[in-house]
């Protein structure tokens, strides 16, 4: 199943983690202030797609 998460704010990327790491295919949609951010970087090692 894939899932479009629309924002990397704490909630998004909460769920953006749990679903990556049950086995889901995960796409956030982010803004390209934050694309640098620690928690997107550690998000991305998990997840299949960040988009900016």
């Amino acid at each position: 199943m894939n899932f479009l998460i629309y924002g990397a704010g704490v909630i998004g990327s909460i769920f953006a983690g749990k679903l990556a790491s049950a086995g889901y295919d995960v796409t956030v949609l982010i803004a390209k202030k934050y694309r640098r951010s620690r928690l997107l970087i550690a998000l991305n090692r998990m997840m299949s797609t960040i988009i900016s």
